[in-house]
């Protein structure tokens, strides 16, 4: 007997590897350290997955808020957001070093999420074409 998976996702995801160079950059609103460049490897209206060394990781726990301020693609293509995040969950690989970080977008602006939908346009394009 086949299980049924229910999808709890509200969002279509755009997923990335590595490779593809799609990083985002992100800030903690109260904190005068500077921005981190993470990797984006999935992405949608409703929030990010970054991953980044682990050696930031200590100072990121479930439930802070961060800044996304831009995400940027390898192909020159640029959102830039300010919008608010909330982290949901953490996980770490200790053999690559690296951090995972989930957030769910808070507040997201129409404006955003239109930028939002034109990088996934922009991207599922670009795919086609390889």
């Amino acid at each position: 007997m086949k299980e049924e998976h229910d999808e709890r996702r509200q969002h279509k995801r755009l997923l990335f590897t590595v490779e593809d160079g799609v990083v985002g950059i992100i800030a903690r609103p109260h904190d005068n350290e500077q921005e981190i460049t993470a990797n984006v490897l999935n992405l949608s209206e409703g929030g990010v997955y970054l991953t980044f060394r682990s050696i930031l990781g200590n100072k990121i726990k479930e439930g802070d808020r961060l800044l996304l301020t831009e995400i940027k693609g390898s192909n020159s293509s640029q959102v830039i957001l300010n919008v608010d995040t909330e982290v949901k969950w953490i996980s770490e690989d200790e053999l690559s070093q690296e951090i995972g970080v989930g957030c769910e977008f808070l507040n997201i602006l129409k404006d955003s999420k239109h930028e939002l939908n034109e990088f996934a346009d922009f991207w599922y394009l670009q795919r086609l074409q390889n």
